[in-house]
């Protein structure tokens, strides 16, 4: 159990839950809830940035998912691109969001498994840090639940995943790809900042299971302005990624009955007569041995083929190029190689485009060639 986070609400009696994917999550919602009931109850006071005023019981707990935060990893997010339609930018540009009036938007999900059944949610917010934009001309993204499933590692322009387009481009196919009207909305201006969206309606509709939960997409509307935003995935700093931050109030438990068995009355058993037995009739067991079968010549018969290297004279250096796809022969597949990065240790990079190493030895690159088929036994 941690303090709330004062950068968005301030509470005097709040329980914030990071759930950890464990048989440990239902004790420790029951430990907390323990704890907050002990607590006087006050109102919520608005900061800066964070979510509207609201009056809550002590009950009330907060959830913050966030990739790799205490072993979150249920976010999943992409852009599409009206630039470059046919492109998957999870793979080719993963560690960005963008968002563009009329060519870029963002498609965004976050699993909500972590919200206890019947709970009652009250507040939700979405926060997005913007390290790039076009300009500082103020420009209105708007949130829209996204009405189909899409996969981030497929999803294109014109794909909500491999062989299933959207109804419209960009997932903009009203009442089909996404809702038609957003359910929230938000100025953006400078780069640099984290921007606020309300997104309690539709985390509530997720929640209660009224809406099924194929998360949201992020398109920018009126100024031609581009904002860069941080990714789930592949940022390297955590801190930096999409933020849902969840205020619920966890359903009350159910009175369960206690059975109380009544007494029964128990009658002597009757005690068996032994009956005679038979003695047994001594059987024959018979071990069958297979023959040992012999192999015989079969005409037409081939032998395996082998892999014979030409040795090198001794003395004479020989050089070999391995490339993936390339070398030494077209096809080579013996290339496999990431990035370990200490900034994102939880997260798997053998499917980026790039390897990234820096100055402090916090991201490391490993890389791998085999060599089996293609050096000398000599060599």
């Amino acid at each position: 159990m941690h303090g709330c986070n004062p950068d968005y609400i301030a509470v005097s009696a709040c329980a914030e839950i990071r759930p950890q994917y464990s048989a440990r999550h239902a004790p420790l919602w029951l430990a907390v809830m323990a704890l907050a009931t002990l607590i006087p109850s006050l109102a919520l006071a608005a900061t800066p940035g964070g979510p509207a005023a609201q009056a809550v019981a002590a009950d009330t707990v907060v959830i913050r998912l966030q990739q790799g935060l205490d072993g979150y990893v249920g976010a999943s997010d992409v852009y599409l691109d009206g630039v470059h339609p046919g492109i998957c930018y999870e793979l080719n540009d993963p560690d960005s969001l963008r968002i563009w009036s009329g060519l870029r938007t963002a498609l965004l999900r976050f699993d909500l498994s972590a919200i206890p059944a019947g709970s009652q949610v009250v507040a939700a917010t979405l926060t997005v840090r913007s390290y790039l934009s076009a300009s500082a001309l103020p420009v209105t993204v708007q949130a829209y639940q996204v009405l189909r499933p899409w996969v981030d590692r497929e999803a294109t322009w014109v794909s909500a995943k491999d062989g299933v387009p959207w109804s419209s481009p960009g997932c903009s196919g009203a009442g089909t790809d996404r809702a038609a009207e957003p359910f929230a909305s938000a100025t953006f201006s400078t780069s640099g900042r984290l921007y606020v969206i309300d997104v309690t309606s539709a985390v509530r509709a997720w929640a209660d299971g009224s809406a099924a939960n194929y998360g949201l997409a992020l398109a920018a509307a009126g100024a031609s302005n581009e904002h860069i935003l941080r990714s789930s995935n592949w940022w390297r700093e955590p801190v930096d990624r999409p933020l849902l931050e969840i205020v619920m109030q966890p359903a009350e438990p159910t009175a369960t009955a206690t059975l109380t068995p009544s007494p029964t009355t128990t009658q002597p058993l009757p005690t068996p007569s032994p009956s005679p037995t038979s003695s047994p009739t001594a059987t024959t067991t018979v071990t069958l041995v297979p023959p040992t079968p012999s192999v015989s010549p079969t005409a037409g018969d081939t032998a395996t083929p082998t892999t014979t290297y030409t040795p090198i004279a001794p003395g004479l250096p020989q050089t070999f190029e391995f490339r993936l796809g390339l070398a030494p022969e077209a096809g080579y597949a013996g290339v496999s190689d990431t990035t370990l990065d200490a900034n994102a240790d939880r997260t798997n990079f053998g499917q980026s485009p790039y390897l990234e190493t820096n100055y402090d030895g916090r991201a490391r690159i490993l890389l791998r060639f085999d060599l089996s088929q293609h050096i000398p036994t000599n060599a």
